[in-house]
């Protein structure tokens, strides 16, 4: 793999992307911290598709659940710094290298977006079916999101295919 290594501009949408990101990734960390003294001591971890818990576990996975996030955030925000080490469905060439990087990065930080408003609605359909022992409407919230995420792959893989030399 012999990819150009330039340096891709960083637009105004990006910074309001990144603080959209940061602010996401705060209010999921506020709200373990929030919410861990008053949750009882077993919790759901898993949901069926109605959003009825069917798996418990107890309340310090939360903590789990956050940290998960924040692995996986921590990792997209690093690799997002060097896009010509992405896995590109097309040949990168010098003349479309700016642009398929620019595509890449931007999936990537609409990935992370995505990826934190996933989280934070896992987070609070755990919180309110600790707490009111029932379903959680959230989870029709969530697939929304899910697909949301895939539609932001699948937009990425077009730009690609748009951008690539014919």
């Amino acid at each position: 793999m012999n990819r150009p290594n330039i340096s891709i501009p960083f637009t105004k949408t990006d910074s309001r992307l990144e603080l959209v990101i940061w602010l996401l990734s705060a209010a999921i960390l506020v709200s373990v911290i929030y919410h861990y003294a008053v949750l009882p001591e077993r919790v759901p971890i898993h949901f069926s598709f109605n959003g009825q818990p069917d798996g418990w576990s107890g309340k310090e996975s939360v903590w789990l659940l956050a940290g998960i996030y924040f692995f996986v955030a921590t990792t997209l925000f690093f690799m997002n710094k060097h896009p010509q080490q992405f896995n590109y469905s097309v040949p990168i060439t010098e003349e479309n290298a700016a642009q398929m990087y620019q595509v890449g990065a931007w999936m990537v930080r609409l990935i992370r977006v995505w990826g934190a408003i996933i989280f934070l609605g896992i987070q609070w359909m755990v919180y309110d079916s600790a707490m009111n022992g029932g379903a959680s409407k959230i989870n029709y919230i969530l697939m929304v999101c899910v697909v949301g995420l895939l539609c932001t792959v699948g937009w990425g893989i077009y730009r690609f295919h748009i951008k690539a030399p014919k």
